[in-house]
């Protein structure tokens, strides 16, 4: 005789249309009607669980989520983010760049992010360097070593920590083409002219701590450039929002010093930035005595600088690169605001992977010649061309 199978009566259901993780009783019915669940549901999916089937998918249900619990534990997360934000640099993560973690930690650290599928390895050897999953692919490295730019081994660690920095501009160079206040200013008030050709030299106007403007007026157009090379302007949306901001101030003052109305001056968003230093700063205690400097003739841009320097709040190192976007105002204050969301892992109104590699490393493309200075602490401000 064939044994009889016993068939189990369900136990728990759930509708694998609406919410297929909430487990439901066979009678349950609404709290404003007296429909039941199975009712409500009839067009759905509907999954009946005996017992066993309950208990086993139950017990799934809390291992899943306490390894979703440990996969995104506060110090792990913390990890993660920090070695993403250094891949959006264009850098990839290493050791040094977590010195306040102990070595045990550290290794840790790693060895859960790669189990858990969130980083893997940039490089191998000695002295590893990771990425976040995803940005060991989409980021394009550029082939110049550190020994072809002309940095020694002394000087790699260093260079390093200046470029996952964040990015700023100093020494910002404007024009926008205006014919109406070159005879007003020479009216109201003479001014210092420049011989040959004739360009009015405006005094120099202060817009905060350590950032001034200074404007020269041809016939046809006005050239403004924007001094703050102790205290540049972040590229992201604050630096963007502070741009305008002098750029505003320095457009009223032009007004005013003319005697013109306003609308004698351009609206600043149409105003042309024609170059400017685009620049990381590294503010960590430097381990070489001596004052430095690295200059690369770049073949594409114009020039890239490593050098040390003195800030406001001590000594450090700056990286940094000539770049001539020849755009609005209006295109650039847009450029800063999309580049700090990406920085910042945000997706609305942001960078594209390739935008991105484009504009946050600071690499030369084709190294034309490289120049290494050292400058004796006697003459800080000489520096060799």
């Amino acid at each position: 005789m064939s044994e009889l199978k016993i068939i189990e009566k369900p136990y728990k259901i759930k509708c694998m249309t609406c919410n297929p993780k909430k487990f439901h009783d066979i009678n349950e019915k609404s709290l404003i009607s007296d429909e039941t669940f199975l009712d409500i549901h009839r067009d759905c999916d509907i999954q009946y669980l005996t017992l066993d089937e309950y208990e086993r998918a139950s017990d799934e249900d809390v291992t899943k989520d306490c390894n979703e619990h440990h996969k995104y534990t506060y110090g792990l997360k913390w990890f993660v983010d920090a070695v993403e934000k250094i891949n959006r640099m264009g850098e990839d993560a290493q050791r040094s760049d977590f010195s306040q973690l102990t070595k045990g930690y550290f290794r840790q650290l790693t060895r859960r992010g790669r189990e858990k599928g969130l980083l893997v390895y940039a490089s191998m050897g000695r002295n590893p360097t990771f990425a976040r999953k995803g940005f060991e692919i989409s980021k394009v490295r550029q082939s110049v070593t550190y020994e072809s730019m002309g940095i020694g081994k002394e000087f790699e660690k260093l260079l390093h920590d200046t470029r996952i920095q964040q990015p700023k501009i100093h020494d910002i160079r404007l024009y926008f083409p205006c014919d109406s206040i070159y005879d007003p200013i020479l009216s109201y008030n003479p001014p210092k002219i420049q011989k040959g050709n004739g360009a009015i030299q405006l005094p120099e106007y202060p817009l905060g701590n350590y950032i001034f403007s200074t404007v020269t007026i041809h016939r046809k157009s006005v050239e403004v450039f924007i001094k703050c090379s102790r205290d540049p302007l972040i590229y992201n949306s604050s630096g963007s929002l502070a741009l305008i901001s002098h750029l505003e101030r320095v457009s009223a003052f032009l007004t005013a010093f003319s005697h013109c109305d306003s609308s004698k001056v351009p609206p600043i968003f149409s105003w042309v930035v024609k170059s400017f230093h685009f620049n990381k700063d590294s503010h960590k205690s430097l381990s070489i005595s001596t004052p430095f400097e690295f200059r690369v003739d770049e073949i594409t841009s114009g020039f890239i600088r490593f050098y040390s320097k003195v800030f406001p709040d001590g000594e450090g190192a700056r990286l940094e690169e000539l770049r001539r976007p020849n755009k609005s105002v209006s295109q650039i204050a847009d450029e800063m605001t999309r580049t700090g969301n990406y920085i910042e892992g945000k997706k609305v109104n942001s960078l594209t992977e390739l935008e991105a590699d484009d504009i946050i490393p600071i690499y030369p493309s084709v190294v034309n010649k490289v120049q290494k200075i050292f400058i004796p602490f006697s003459y800080p401000s000489l520096f060799v061309i």
